[in-house]
């Protein structure tokens, strides 16, 4: 079995089991059985993350993330927006890029909203392979592969067809498209993005975004409607993208305010949509567990009650852990 797993993680594919054997059909693997991939497919090239963080988690979630589910993505991948200079001895894999933002929710996230957005349109400008751009928070645990695999079926540049009530069919779109859970309302700020639980853009949408503004014209625009949106920064972007015509869509399986367990179990299962990403993780224990379900890494046993299953992989609760919230396991 080993030397199996071995074989088959060199091919970049974890194949995994509740038995101590597996058969493998007709040449080809099951996808049921199939976790997550290995960096064979993120060093294509074509997905720049981007994580906004502060400087007092530089040695706690950065370190974590790096250690779990950003272990195998290229530095020149990941850009941290930050508010400081990582100390010397800060050894991660990823570049952080401290900005002048202030530290508060409302302005302050606002500007690293904007920043984010620069960065991602220069990082695109030095690579024209990068096809897509996640943007998240820190306290995330994101599938960097099966993102990239529910990106690649999009059209970047968010063309759509709706037919009318009247039987005619309007047509949009070509400015790009952004992917994210939508709903997120403030009075004057309607059905905009939810930035708890990240959001991905094309290529065409970054540029739609910053193409024709310089830094400060894009900061102050950001600044405007974040004003006129209560100091919300994700709706603020979201009046951006309204202005600029991109296309925003839906995206399942970005879980960012599950509250309990049968909720969580509900992810795995394939009740609700295969998971890409969990907000709210901001413990070592958290991202370890989470790691240890979905990719090759080590797993723990223990009583049912604290275990939890996905594709046929099952991983346990050490005692006191809770995971991925301290709201999830009672």
């Amino acid at each position: 079995m080993m030397l199996r797993s071995f074989i088959f993680q060199a091919l970049g594919v974890c194949v995994v089991s509740n038995r101590d054997f597996f058969f493998v059909r007709s040449a080809r693997i099951d996808a049921d059985d199939v976790i997550d991939q290995s960096p064979v497919d993120i060093n294509k090239h074509e997905l720049l993350i981007v994580i906004q963080s502060g400087s007092q988690f530089y040695n706690t979630r950065l370190q974590y993330i790096n250690d779990t589910w950003a272990s195998d993505v290229p530095r020149d991948q990941l850009i941290v927006i930050g508010d400081d200079v990582p100390p010397m001895d800060l050894d991660l894999k990823m570049t952080i890029e401290p900005e002048r933002c202030s530290k508060t929710h409302g302005e302050g996230g606002c500007c690293k909203f904007a920043d984010s957005v620069l960065q991602a349109h220069e990082r695109m400008r030095q690579y024209p392979s990068l096809k897509w751009v996640y943007f998240g928070d820190d306290d995330i645990y994101l599938r960097v592969a099966r993102l990239q695999e529910a990106l690649s079926k999009e059209d970047p540049k968010g063309f759509w067809n709706k037919t009318e009530k009247n039987g005619t069919i309007s047509h949009g779109g070509g400015t790009g498209i952004v992917l994210a859970r939508i709903g997120c309302f403030t009075p004057r700020c309607g059905n905009g993005i939810c930035g708890g639980g990240g959001w991905a853009a094309s290529r065409e949408a970054i540029v739609s975004l910053v193409g024709g503004h310089t830094s400060e014209s894009f900061h102050d625009e950001m600044q405007a409607k974040c004003l006129s949106c209560s100091k919300w920064a994700d709706l603020a972007m979201s009046e951006v993208l309204n202005d600029r015509k991109i296309t925003k869509k839906a995206m399942d399986g970005l879980y960012y305010n599950l509250n309990e367990k049968p909720d969580f179990v509900k992810t795995l299962d394939g009740t609700w949509a295969d998971p890409l990403m969990y907000h709210h993780i901001r413990e070592e224990p958290n991202f370890k567990f989470l790691h240890g379900l979905f990719s090759c890494g080590p797993v723990s046993t223990g009583p049912d009650a604290d275990c939890v299953t996905y594709k046929h992989r099952k991983n346990c609760l050490s005692p006191g852990e809770h995971v991925p919230h301290p709201r999830f396991w009672p």
